[in-house]
């Protein structure tokens, strides 16, 4: 069991690191504050899918960390070090293909097979569940900000 100095501690990560989805968000309907001060060559979709790809690329490394040092089985190991792999191979192609659409869709996918992969450590009593709600709730926020920029790139 983590601290409770620890918790709090991963949840002001976690929040912060929502923030950037939020103002994104909020940036890519025009109504963000500070709008004015970014460079003019700011693309805000395109800075969303590059910062979704940044967090889903350091939870596919939480995942394979979890698969080295976890008490899972070897199968569940196994499946851990593959999803992570595939989702930063994947990460990484997205963003090759320059294509807004298809990068928002398989980063929605990424952050929903992630997710998963947590939901298999939690069954399996490999985490613990303050974690998994955080990871929960960070997920939302982030496919709720995808949602927004895949709607405004023609999803």
């Amino acid at each position: 069991m983590k601290s409770s100095a620890y918790q709090r501690m991963a949840h002001a990560f976690t929040y912060a690191g929502m923030l950037p989805f939020i103002y994104g968000v909020l940036a890519v309907l025009g109504l963000a504050p500070g709008l004015s001060w970014w460079p003019s060559w700011v693309v805000w979709p395109q800075a969303m899918i590059v910062y979704a790809a940044v967090i889903l690329s350091f939870l596919a490394g939480v995942q394979w960390g979890r698969s080295l040092e976890s008490a899972l089985s070897n199968a569940s190991s196994l499946g851990l070090l593959v999803s992570a792999n595939v989702i930063a191979v994947g990460v990484w192609l997205l963003l090759l293909l320059g294509e807004s659409s298809w990068a928002v869709v398989g980063l929605m996918l990424g952050f929903i097979v992630a997710l998963a992969g947590d939901y298999v450590a939690l069954r399996q009593q490999d985490q613990q569940a303050w974690f998994f709600s955080l990871r929960w709730q960070a997920t939302l926020v982030a496919m709720l900000s995808l949602s927004v920029v895949g709607f405004l790139v023609g999803i």
